[in-house]
């Protein structure tokens, strides 16, 4: 049974246990955890179509609607017997874990070692491939977090997100139209900026 749930809506507090898997039919969800005083770190964006496997007791997250989501809840009982009878829907399960594994890699190298402008640049190329399959000059990207969210994403502060996206804009790289919409006026030097610095 599929469900709809609002922006901001939490799905799964962090630590809170849970025995269902998530598929995400329509829309996107956040992932991300929550240090004692407070600061809090996305660690994953789930697109759809997506799966997110049930948190437990070792690994607690804590699971939002960056947009409006469209989601259907399977008790993992349930999903176990379904990936047991179809090898379509286990293949679809690996994949997405498999997914989930590499985008944690790739932002675990942005936030080890890129800077603020390659992490920025990092992000509009993940989302211009969400979106468009691929950058183009001229691409209009649609931003589907929000300003906060995003800086909790790449580990920085509103303020240097803000003028990073300044500075990709007096590069003549990207034009910011309003808070949530980018425009990409140089997809290959973003594509370079996005993995070093652009010599």
């Amino acid at each position: 049974m599929t469900r709809v749930v609002d922006v901001g809506h939490t799905l799964v507090f962090e630590g809170e246990l849970s025995s269902n898997f998530i598929v995400i039919i329509d829309g996107i969800a956040l992932l991300a955890k929550t240090l004692r005083d407070g600061r809090r770190q996305i660690v994953g964006i789930k697109f759809a179509p997506g799966i997110i496997t049930p948190p437990n007791v070792t690994r607690p997250i804590h699971i939002s609607a960056a947009t409006k989501l469209e989601i259907c809840l399977i008790p993992s009982a349930i999903m176990d017997e379904h990936v047991r009878d179809s090898s379509f829907l286990a293949t679809e399960v690996i994949k997405s874990i498999c997914e989930e594994l590499e985008q944690a890699r790739e932002w675990l190298l942005a936030i080890g070692r890129k800077s603020a402008v390659e992490r920025l640049a990092s992000f509009l190329i993940f989302i211009a491939r969400w979106q468009c399959g691929g950058v183009k000059d001229g691409f209009r990207l649609e931003l589907p977090i929000s300003r906060a969210d995003l800086s909790d994403y790449l580990a920085l502060t509103i303020e240097t997100t803000s003028r990073t996206l300044g500075r990709l804009r007096r590069m003549r790289v990207i034009d910011v139209e309003n808070v949530q919409t980018i425009v990409v006026l140089d997809a290959k030097r973003l594509e370079r900026l996005s993995v070093g610095p652009d010599n």
